[in-house]
């Protein structure tokens, strides 16, 4: 952690160190939620799970924070460790039938996300988000066919979007069906 403490990362004329998990948590209290992902690599010294978990209840973040993973087995265990921590599993290869994820929320690729898949998500009673969403013709789109949210690297602009069409929404059928006519025109 010193060796990466010494690094500045640069991104778009912002300059900034790498964080633990716990000094972002100490900076995000109260601000802002945290959507925490647990990425397994395999070398890991300990039980991550258990590590993170600690740390959302030293800060008391339960109510801030949703965990996600690729790795179901990870989103179980944060379940059974921390009932009370909303889990997401992230679908990376296909959908066919999500009765067997055991998490409060599925994580598609825009690829995957079809009409089959947030109706499968809906009757399940799982929340949808679609991940990495960076166009607001995309969020657009994925608000209209009724997912959830979108993960963006573009928060301000897609708030900004959902804000017009929630404001708008008697309109929206017809500015959405414009918007589609306009791609494929």
């Amino acid at each position: 952690m010193d060796e990466l403490r010494k690094l500045e990362l640069r991104q778009d004329g912002l300059k900034g160190r790498i964080h633990t998990l716990e000094e972002f948590m100490m900076y995000a209290k109260g601000k802002i939620k945290l959507n925490i992902e647990i990425k397994l690599h395999g070398r890991e010294q300990g039980n991550i799970v258990d590590k993170v978990v600690a740390l959302i209840r030293k800060h008391q973040f339960i109510e801030q924070c949703v965990v996600q993973s690729l790795d179901h087995h990870v989103v179980v265990q944060v379940q059974e460790v921390e009932p009370k921590v909303k889990t997401g599993y992230i679908v990376f290869a296909s959908t066919g039938a999500m009765s067997w994820i055991h998490a409060d929320f599925i994580v598609l690729e825009e690829f995957m996300v079809t009409q089959r898949a947030i109706a499968s998500a809906r009757l399940l009673n799982k929340t949808l988000y679609v991940w990495t969403v960076n166009n607001t013709l995309d969020i657009e789109k994925y608000y209209y066919m009724g997912v959830d949210g979108v993960i963006t690297d573009i928060p301000r602009d897609a708030r900004v979007t959902v804000k017009y069409l929630e404001e708008n929404k008697d309109e929206g059928e017809y500015i959405f069906n414009s918007t589609l006519s306009s791609l494929f025109s």
